[in-house]
């Protein structure tokens, strides 16, 4: 009785075609590359080994409370973080000052603990930031579809003239003023634009913050103001609060009427 040869596999074959696989695949990772080469599309080469997977560390993410798998951030106040969620809250802090300095229970997470996770440009990015939030009366640049931040309001006798840095703005603004600064024709003055707002916030009986000079509306509640740049002061006289004599609420503004 014949047997069927044709299913059954060449095993002498099968073995060579191994041993000249593996001796091609350790010739590649043994040579070293020479000046003038670069290695080879990873496409390009198969791979060898597979990524060994991230191991868990027992903690889970106090943000999101999935296990974090790989690396991990421990804050101040003993709660961790995964790398995801930790970048997402420093993000959101440059986005807006009233979470900034990121923080968690009431505590600042240092920079130096998230910086090896960090892109170069973020971080470049958030210590600019982090300048201008420390600063507390601050100069934007006057042309309105920039507003980047240049410095501190300059309270001395002469004014200091900001050069927009942006290359596509230029821009110059005075320090004093936080006007259009135009050399012939410049005086610390503020403008009919400005003006207009200043007298519909007198109108309004609006305020303004004696830190940055930012426009505050009250709704309803007391004469506590506490704005974005943390200034803390009187929303009747703009005294840094608890310097002045002024009531501490209207009683009228502590109810909301029923509708």
């Amino acid at each position: 009785m014949q047997q069927d040869t044709a299913l059954q596999p060449d095993v002498g074959k099968t073995r060579s075609e191994i041993q000249i696989w593996n001796q091609l695949v350790d010739s590649f990772l043994s040579t070293p590359i020479s000046s003038g080469q670069t290695t080879p599309n990873p496409g390009q080469v198969p791979t060898i080994i597979a990524r060994a997977p991230r191991r868990a560390t027992g903690h889970n993410c106090v943000i999101c409370q999935d296990p974090i798998f790989g690396e991990e951030v421990l804050a101040p106040c003993n709660h961790f973080f995964d790398i995801g969620c930790i970048t997402n809250l420093f993000q959101s802090a440059m986005r807006d000052e009233r979470l900034y300095p990121p923080r968690c229970c009431h505590q600042n997470i240092p920079l130096l603990q998230v910086r090896p996770h960090l892109t170069q440009a973020f971080l470049s990015e958030f210590e600019l930031k982090a300048q201008e939030f420390g600063t507390l009366k601050r100069v934007y640049c006057v042309k309105s579809t920039c507003s980047r931040f240049l410095g501190p309001l300059h309270d001395g006798d002469s004014s200091k003239i900001f050069t927009c840095p942006s290359p596509k703005c230029k821009t110059t603004t005075c320090g004093k003023c936080r006007g259009r600064y135009i050399r012939s024709t410049h005086s610390c003055t503020p403008d009919a634009e400005t003006l207009d707002v200043l007298t519909l916030s007198r109108a309004s009986g609006w305020s303004r913050c004696p830190g940055c000079a930012q426009m505050i509306e009250l709704s309803m509640g007391c004469f506590h103001m506490t704005c974005r740049c943390k200034t803390e002061f009187c929303y009747l006289c703009r005294a840094l609060w608890k310097t002045c004599k002024c009531p501490r609420w209207d009683e009228s503004r502590l109810l909301v009427p029923a509708r």
